[in-house]
């Protein structure tokens, strides 16, 4: 979308490789040892689900495919509000590495509400989360890090950004899974 439209390229090659490794492999092996909390029963039998069942695919290219519009137009709507570009690109980062740190809760279970389940009950996933929220913070504040990735540590009074930002793609896995709620009662 920036090659198209003439914009600099919101995130580097670097950046994307990071939050790929950091913080989206951890809460990922995280999974491995969480609680199934779904709820797969048909007349009182164990239904035996498909990896790629069709809750996967919507979750994972549909969320995704908005997702990544959405960050998009938030990169765009930032430069055309007049927000230096470094600022940009840094709020964009720090939009991408961390929203999949909150959704990684809300999709424990691809069927049931994020608080009809106990929150905090995966502890690797609940460390695996810190630790990749520590890695942001550290990117966009210690100096080294920043020289490296290519940040800058973003004004204050921008930082409600990124909880809009986590708030609202929780937002959209939770109205995708109650989607999916409605849709299968009938």
């Amino acid at each position: 979308g920036a090659i198209a439209l003439g914009l600099p390229l919101p995130l580097s090659a670097l950046q994307i490789i990071w939050v790929n490794f950091f913080t989206e492999s951890f809460p990922a092996l995280s999974y491995a040892f969480d609680q199934n909390h779904e709820t797969n029963t048909k007349n009182g039998a164990q239904k035996k689900n498909s990896i790629l069942n069709n809750e996967v695919k919507v979750l994972t290219l549909g969320t995704g495919t908005v997702t990544s519009l959405l960050l998009f137009v938030l990169y765009w709507g930032l430069l055309e509000y007049g927000v230096p570009l470094p600022e940009t690109r840094s709020l964009l980062f720090i939009c991408f590495a961390s929203y999949i740190l909150a959704a990684a809760f809300s999709m424990r279970s691809l069927t049931q509400p994020l608080f009809s389940y106990p929150l905090f009950e995966n502890r690797f996933l609940t460390g695996s989360t810190v630790v990749g929220l520590i890695f942001i913070a550290a990117t966009v504040t210690v100096p080294a890090l920043k020289e490296v990735f290519g940040v800058v540590t973003p004004p204050l009074e921008l930082l409600w950004i990124p909880f809009v930002w986590i708030a609202f793609n929780i937002g959209i896995v939770e109205a995708t899974k109650w989607s999916f709620r409605v849709l299968t009662r009938h």
